[in-house]
């Protein structure tokens, strides 16, 4: 249910994006794609479209990036089965960290996450 990125968005200014690429409950994928080039959450397709202005501000910080999976569908794809999804993967850009992730189907504070 939840993905839990560890990221560090390499300078304050510079676009990234993350993509992650989910299989919906009746096994249709779905790509969410957060980026600094989008103004307005949208839905194109198959490919729900993100703002990350707000991960653009933690610049050269290491954050944890705590997904929802189920929630996000159902806000910004809600014609999609939303109960059970899994992660395909997920794919960063150069301007991009990632030291590590992992799934959960709890959900952890940021200070009880597993080592």
């Amino acid at each position: 249910r939840y993905v839990y990125m560890q990221l560090r968005v390499a300078g304050r200014g510079r676009p990234f994006a993350l993509h992650v690429d989910v299989l919906a409950a009746d096994r249709s994928a779905v790509r969410l794609s957060f980026a600094t080039c989008f103004a307005a959450a949208r839905r194109c397709g198959s490919v729900v479209q993100l703002p990350a202005n707000a991960l653009a501000g933690t610049a050269g910080t290491w954050i944890v990036l705590a997904l929802d999976l189920p929630a996000l569908l159902r806000a910004h794809a809600p014609d999609l089965p939303a109960g059970r999804c899994a992660l395909r993967g997920f794919t960063l850009s150069g301007n991009l960290s990632f030291a590590r992730a992992f799934t959960s189907d709890e959900v952890h504070s940021p200070l009880r996450l597993p080592p």
